[in-house]
């Protein structure tokens, strides 16, 4: 607070600093601007202007302002009711459109629209699916349901965050290590999808086992999941190769021909071939990946890949001089789609 002569003599300005209360408040620049100035309307505060002695100036010391915290927190109970039926919607896995039609009391004859995304999922029964899905409920049980989906995803890739450490105990702590963390968290959202995890309630949800949940955990079905938004779109809308680039590859690589060998034949860079093979595989175009990349060559990309949480290209070149960059990143694809229970 600092004191200096004003029009009306000695006044106390208290110097305002935007940056705390839109930290607090959860507001933008803009919008706390709004609110102050719509204060200062109701003579509730003054706002100097862009001097040294920059703040605000409660217009009467002695006055009070009055607030109703139970309409506050009414309100704040009204939005977050709001924001979690939002977030419910984008986790949906059932049809979209009837979920805005139960939300405004409209009735619908049909149990599926056909014509929104999720009418078109693809569900993977399989049990790389259904280990998964274990590992995943098992985490949240042992962290004892009382943390959000980012810790979960944080233990499970074994992050060196202070949070993380302190799970380092667990056994599920580094046990998705191979995926990336943004990956395992969409893979959690899969099991919200799915009915096997929910949300709680309040201001900060924690993930929650369902009954349907135990039931996978406790191997007592298997684990049913939803197809990742690309390959749901490869099942949903298979892609068209007759006559293009990938069909020229896919044919060399049937007639025995490396990578490296296609990309010379086809006078194309050999990460532009790797990415073919990458698109081909994930659509169960190829048969055998023995015929692109021996086993060998697989368990040693996969070593370099559990130990190094993330890398680039010049990474790579510096640990593995001898595989091209394209070719680690086609096996971390494969490896990352087998862990989603797609069979390849």
């Amino acid at each position: 607070m600092k004191e200096f002569a004003g029009d009306t003599g000695l006044v106390a300005w208290h110097r305002l600093d935007l940056r705390e209360p839109m930290r607090l408040l959860h507001l933008s620049r803009s919008r706390l601007t709004q609110d102050l100035e719509a204060l200062a309307a109701q003579n509730l505060l003054q706002i100097a202007g862009p001097f040294k002695h920059r703040g605000i100036l409660l217009s009467d010391p002695k006055r009070r302002l009055r607030f109703d915290t139970n309409i506050l927190t009414q309100r704040r109970i009204e939005a977050t009711v709001k924001l979690r039926q939002m977030q419910r919607y984008c986790e949906l896995a059932s049809c979209r459109r009837h979920f805005i039609l139960d939300y405004f009391g409209e009735s619908h004859a049909s149990p599926r629209c056909e014509n929104c995304d999720n009418c078109g999922i693809v569900w993977q029964t399989s049990a790389e699916a259904t280990l998964l899905a274990q590992k995943i409920l098992s985490c949240v049980v042992r962290m004892q349901e009382r943390f959000g989906a980012k810790a979960v995803a944080e233990v499970l890739k074994g992050s060196s965050t202070e949070r993380s450490r302190s799970f380092a105990g667990l056994s599920t702590f580094g046990l998705l290590r191979d995926l990336p963390l943004k990956q395992i968290e969409k893979d959690i959202q899969r099991l919200i999808a799915a009915s096997y995890l929910a949300r709680s309630d309040g201001e900060y949800p924690v993930l929650q086992v369902t009954p349907k949940g135990w039931e996978v955990l406790r191997g007592q079905r298997q684990a049913a999941l939803p197809a990742p938004a690309d390959e749901r779109q490869h099942a949903t809308s298979p892609r068209k190769i007759k006559g293009g680039t990938l069909l020229q590859t896919l044919q060399l690589l049937r007639q025995g021909l490396s990578i490296t060998e296609v990309a010379q034949a086809r006078a194309l860079e050999e990460s532009t071939i790797w990415g073919h093979a990458k698109e081909l595989a994930l659509d169960g175009k190829i048969e055998n990946l023995d015929d692109i990349i021996s086993p060998q060559e697989v368990a040693e990309i996969s070593r370099f890949l559990s130990k190094t949480e993330s890398f680039d290209r010049a990474t790579i070149s510096a640990h593995l001089p001898r595989h091209h960059p394209s070719k680690v990143f086609f096996v971390r694809a494969i490896l990352q789609a087998r862990q989603r229970g797609v069979k390849i």
